[in-house]
């Protein structure tokens, strides 16, 4: 750690590159899945081609996924902000509608700050990434719950189901048709 550069403590720390074409939009996200569904939306629409790099913000090791979310994207907003040198690159923080951002719809140098509007009409993911999703009438929303059963202190159950991100992430933009897809991303 010790004698390592700005740049180089901001790719170990966050994983993430800053030697990007300096031609392109840099726009950090907050999780795994929010980089694979923009990218995915990018390709079903055929906007693979306008000059923007999608990544997210973190790192994944064996315990699972480090330095990501929000927090991630306030400390790389600060990082940036300090180092306004380090890249010739724009950089767009695209946050979830539902993070609580002091800075949104903010402007400083190179570096954008946005919030992902709310979709009122997904009523059944209203926060993440997942709430931009536009969810069909047939949608198998029970394929993607995980359900843990653990007893309580008074001999009941707590029944908890939580969603598997990946796994939903990985059915829309892995599995289902380019026609389906769109629908989804739309």
């Amino acid at each position: 750690m010790w004698g390592w550069t700005p740049e180089q403590a901001i790719i170990q720390a966050f994983d993430i590159q800053l030697n990007y074409d300096r031609d392109k939009l840099v726009v950090l996200v907050e999780g795994p899945t929010d980089e694979k569904y923009i990218n995915k939306a990018l390709e079903v629409f055929g906007l693979k081609h306008l000059p923007v790099i999608v990544q997210w913000v973190g790192r994944k090791e064996a315990a699972g996924n480090k330095f990501t979310g929000d927090t991630a994207l306030n400390h790389t907003r600060e990082y940036l902000l300090l180092n306004h040198n380090i890249s010739n690159n724009k950089f767009l923080l695209l946050y979830d509608s539902d993070t609580n951002i002091r800075d949104a719809d903010n402007n400083s140098g190179n570096l954008y700050i946005r919030k992902s509007p709310k979709n009122e009409e997904n009523e059944l993911f209203k926060i993440g990434v997942e709430n931009l999703l536009t969810l069909p009438p047939d949608f198998p929303k029970d394929k993607f719950y995980k359900t843990v059963t653990r007893p309580d202190n008074y001999g009941g159950s707590i029944v908890t189901q939580s969603l598997e991100k990946t796994a939903l992430c990985e059915y829309i933009c892995n599995e289902l048709e380019e026609s389906q897809q769109r629908v989804y991303l739309s």
